[in-house]
């Protein structure tokens, strides 16, 4: 009933068409109530989760956790992977300072993580900020300084005072698996207000 008002609303209000085959149908609590037998056939049964402007969401289960983890570690996998592509760069008759240019990117890759620090669970970032977003940025801070044959204490000392912020000394690399819970708690209680204002949420306890 609700699939058929949906698609008698788009027609009428946008006058356009669903493409069916591109049409997934999933339930955040689990499961597959609700959901139409042919629909279930076209996408291959129950989804573990979806991806939604970027986040991905799944029912609160260990399977719906790790399929977050694995998804978002492919995904900044891919993404911090340039930087190996940059890191290769040198000076040469035409660029003089590419060192700098190493450093601009480096710094713009570092603040690629804050979206989903805000929309998606620590439990669900944070493991991916220690295992992909971390090292990537060290490995290539360590470069960048032609670190790589100094003691790995001293090493160690100085990617610590580079996360730091630059009032303090920093560089303001890094450092976001530190700050994945009060990003988030950051972003959830900047939305709060209009939350338990909105209609389908009035009256449910969201602490």
């Amino acid at each position: 009933m609700c699939t058929k008002a949906l698609k008698a609303n788009r027609k009428a209000l946008c006058n356009t068409v669903s493409n069916v085959k591109k049409v997934k149908y999933f339930r955040p609590g689990d499961g597959v109530e609700g959901i139409p037998a042919e629909q279930l056939e076209m996408q291959g049964g129950e989804l573990v989760g979806l991806k939604l402007v970027g986040v991905y969401l799944a029912p609160d289960t260990e399977a719906g956790r790790k399929w977050q983890r694995d998804n978002l570690s492919a995904d900044f996998t891919a993404r911090f992977s340039v930087l190996e592509r940059v890191d290769q760069l040198r000076d040469d008759d035409k660029n003089h300072d590419v060192r700098q240019l190493r450093y601009s990117m480096m710094r713009c890759r570092s603040s690629t993580p804050f979206y989903w620090m805000r929309t998606m669970y620590p439990c669900v970032v944070r493991p991916v900020l220690e295992e992909v977003v971390e090292p990537a940025l060290k490995k290539s801070f360590v470069q960048l300084a032609e670190a790589g044959h100094s003691p790995q204490e001293l090493i160690d000392q100085a990617w610590a005072e580079a996360q730091q912020d630059g009032r303090f000394g920093g560089c303001g690399l890094g450092g976001h698996a530190q700050t994945a819970d009060a990003s988030f708690a950051a972003a959830v209680l900047s939305v709060y207000p209009s939350l338990r204002d909105t209609v389908v949420l009035r009256g449910m306890p969201l602490s």
